[in-house]
């Protein structure tokens, strides 16, 4: 049964907006209130898909026509060389008001890898739920040790989240019991949006919403409930129009966070009526920042190291969780980005000690270089000076740890793939343990065991939830950073979450960044559901854990979302 709308999605303000290609808009009138929530519906299992094949190439061609029918809006798609003229005359004839007229644009994924299987979960090495480092970073478990892991908290029924994308397979073993009969946009099929042909739906949705069990991991927010709605095809690409529709449907069906873990470089109006739409009726949007960023080289060990006493601590400056308002998207120059290049000393990358107490240390490396201002995605791109809409940048860089103090003979590692926090020894140099005080994934070793290493030598690689994935955009319309995952040649170094075939696997991207925030709206709306999307932005961004610079920056903008604090915070 769907949960009752807050009184704050009732008598919505008019909005006047302009039509491109010539139409001119005559101000919005105010929306009646919305119908009475459906009947319950049970979760709907479906066989495996069968849609995938010419009807469902999401071909992104033609002029996608916004118009409203009462409380309804929906894109209306004219293919090309269609009559678009006399589309909109007749549609204005049957009483229907006309939005927006705008050339279709191509829409994708956000993601930068395939499939890998999952080694944790057909291992057992480290795996199952301890390889989630993304829920640990994000505080995810200790959100949940607020009560909102516990049906209620201020709510008869679980938050849902539209999980705009390709499909869902809705009777995965992780997901039964979450997901929600949904919609097909792609082939047309109402209620038959638990299908995914191409698997990056479902990966989004187990970050979300992956029932507490013991077959592969848990979701950030594991009560919420999932609305899947299909508008990408199977090779991941689809439209505007049918994106924006997804969002509409959404919102008819009692969404309250809408995940869009896709995006396109075009400023498509059709999907920016959508979305503000979403916000007028109090539905959070979470979307993802873009993966057009860059990797530099990393510096030479010997010359960026340094060595940390063991008692030392990183002492955060608070965020001011503020984004700038005034400059235009892509405008700064590059140069006016803060260098990153420094050796890491903060979480994770940390001061080591040895067994006797003397001082030894490790360095993680941030390989990211300068990164300069890259191209906007949309719709995270449409963020600035609109509350509600979050977008999302990814962390997940693998730095290299460095021994910066003492030498002697590397006895042993820890097996690449182990997650590893501040009790784990991944090593012994001269007879002396070496543990880190941060938490991170084994990627990879540069030395092997018995080799003689010196300060300066690279000992391993460190999945780094505290630095950039260098695919991740940087851009002015950053909001927060969530785990996105390493590049995508560190293979389960991404994040860890279900896949179709009833199994799971690891992805990389700002897609697998944006549902960890959605996650956590979920779980602020779980405790206090009446919140509009701005106040949900607010804790959000006003309890993240600052990253980079002081303050607000392109590459992380607020920082790291943190469940527990958005939650304490919640009302």
């Amino acid at each position: 049964m769907s949960r009752s709308r807050a009184p704050h999605r009732r008598f919505l303000p008019a909005l006047a907006v302009a039509a491109v290609l010539g139409f001119v808009l005559a101000a919005c009138e105010p929306e009646p209130p919305p119908p009475p929530p459906p009947p319950p519906s049970a979760p709907t299992t479906l066989p495996a898909p069968t849609v995938c094949g010419s009807v469902d190439t999401a071909a992104a061609a033609g002029t996608a026509v916004t118009v409203r029918d009462g409380r309804r809006t929906k894109v209306e798609t004219v293919p090309p060389g269609g009559d678009v003229e006399a589309r909109v005359a007749r549609l204005e004839r049957e009483g229907k008001e006309i939005v927006s007229v705008d050339a279709e644009v191509a829409v994708s994924v956000a993601q930068t890898d395939a499939d890998v299987n999952d080694p944790f979960f057909n291992s057992g090495g480290g795996g199952g739920q301890h390889g989630l480092w993304g829920i640990k970073r994000v505080d995810a478990p200790e959100a949940w040790g607020t009560g909102t892991l516990q049906q209620g908290q201020g709510t008869t029924q679980p938050v849902r989240v539209a999980v705009v994308d390709t499909g869902v397979q809705g009777d995965h073993p992780g997901l039964v019991g979450r997901v929600l009969p949904g919609v097909d946009l792609v082939v047309g099929a109402p209620f038959v949006g638990t299908v995914d042909g191409n698997g990056h739906g479902t990966h989004v949705a187990g970050i979300i919403a992956e029932a507490d069990n013991t077959a592969g991991g848990i979701g950030v927010a594991p009560l919420a409930q999932i609305l899947p709605v299909r508008v990408l095809g199977c090779s991941g690409g689809g439209s505007s129009g049918a994106v924006a529709n997804g969002i509409y449907w959404a919102i008819d069906n009692n969404a309250d966070v809408i995940n869009l873990s896709l995006g396109t470089g075009s400023q498509s109006n059709t999907i920016l009526l959508a979305v503000e739409k979403a916000l007028r009726d109090g539905v959070v949007v979470v979307a993802a920042a873009g993966n057009s960023g860059t990797q530099a080289s990393c510096p030479t060990p010997s010359t960026s190291t340094s060595t940390i006493p063991p008692t030392s601590a990183p002492t955060l400056p608070p965020s001011t969780g503020t984004p700038p308002t005034s400059t235009p998207v892509g405008t700064q120059a590059a140069s006016s980005v803060p260098s990153t290049t420094a050796t890491t000393t903060a979480t994770p990358g940390a001061s080591v000690a040895s067994g006797d107490g003397a001082d030894a240390a490790v360095t993680i490396e941030d390989c990211t270089g300068t990164p300069p201002r890259t191209p906007a995605l949309y719709p995270a791109g449409f963020a600035i000076g609109r509350p509600g809409l979050l977008a999302v940048a990814a962390t997940g860089n693998a730095g290299t740890i460095v021994l910066s103090a003492g030498s002697g003979i590397v006895d042993w590692l820890v097996a690449p793939g182990a997650f590893v926090d501040p009790t784990t020894v991944f090593a012994t140099v001269g007879g002396q343990p070496l543990k880190i005080s941060g938490s991170g994934v084994i990627t990879g070793f540069r030395v092997a065991d018995g080799t003689t290493v010196s300060a300066g030598t690279v000992l391993a690689d460190l999945l780094s939830a505290d630095l950039r994935a260098p695919y991740s955009n940087v851009n002015d319309y950053m909001t927060v950073a969530a785990p996105g995952g390493a590049a995508s040649s560190v293979s389960n170094g991404g994040i860890h979450s279900t896949v179709p075939g009833s199994t799971y696997g690891f992805k990389s991207g700002t897609s697998m960044a944006a549902p960890h925030v959605a996650g956590v709206a979920a779980l602020v709306l779980s405790k206090c559901p009446n919140l509009t999307p701005a106040a949900v932005m607010d804790r959000i961004v006003g309890t993240a854990e600052d990253l980079g610079p002081a303050g607000w920056d392109p590459v992380f903008g607020a920082g790291m979302v943190q469940a527990d604090g958005a939650v304490a915070a919640a009302c």
